[in-house]
């Protein structure tokens, strides 16, 4: 369910607002790997950066509009593996990692390979972490019901149950970006309803509502209330 979600954001529309840049630093050691093994920062089909390993360190810095979630990507022979199934967008390699770039540093250490790695970092990874871990349950079930052929209605129910456990997350962490970021994706899966997400986006941060994402679901939003959706 985590990579699924996090799939989602590839089909939000572009958001053509302004937005200062925000920079990132994402280092650490993954073993002893030098060249050609190479380290990817990548936020759906997008490369943000990359970087050759020297007895096992790297570092990336770049800047994006706004703090969101991506993956770190480790390729042993270099080259970054990609392409399309199902007329889905997927990449092969299974040394990944989930992580949240923001202005808070990133540090990922791992004594051999990047999916038992250890990232550190500040309050906008730490949430991003613990909604990982709270939907992980419901990951795991659609694990199963992918492999038990589940029909179209307990699909429904399943993401049902991922719903609630994301705006429960939303309502706690109102400050948190990874917040911002899963409300908007919830969309894309189950029409919002105004009455359920009006209330967790005024409780958003004057910096999250002020944002391009934050400003495009706010007129997501009036939308929704100027058609009379509310129920």
């Amino acid at each position: 369910m985590k990579k699924y979600v996090l799939g989602l954001l590839l089909l939000a529309p572009t958001l053509a607002f302004a937005q200062a840049p925000t920079p990132y630093v994402v280092k650490g050691q993954v073993g002893q790997l030098s060249a050609p093994a190479k380290i990817y920062l990548v936020y759906g089909p997008q490369v943000l950066d990359s970087a050759t390993l020297k007895n096992g360190q790297f570092e990336l810095r770049g800047s994006n509009g706004w703090p969101h979630s991506a993956e770190l990507v480790l390729e042993r022979q270099g080259h970054l593996r990609e392409g399309m199934r199902n007329n889905i967008y997927t990449r092969s390699s299974p040394e990944r990692v989930s992580l949240f770039i923001s202005p808070e540093p990133v540090t990922v250490t791992s004594p051999d390979s990047l999916p038992k790695a250890h990232l550190a970092g500040g309050a906008q990874l730490a949430a991003y972490q613990r909604l990982l871990a709270s939907t992980e349950p419901v990951y795991q079930k659609i694990k199963v019901a992918g492999q038990q052929k589940a029909t179209q209605t307990e699909y429904a129910v399943l993401d049902k149950e991922y719903t609630q456990m994301a705006f429960a997350f939303i309502k706690a962490n109102p400050t948190s970006w990874a917040s911002l970021e899963i409300l908007g994706q919830l969309r894309m899966t189950t029409p919002p309803r105004y009455e359920e997400v009006a209330p967790l986006y005024r409780a958003f941060s004057p910096e999250l509502k002020n944002s391009p994402p934050g400003r495009f679901y706010g007129e997501l939003l009036q939308g929704l209330k100027a058609n009379g959706h509310q129920n």
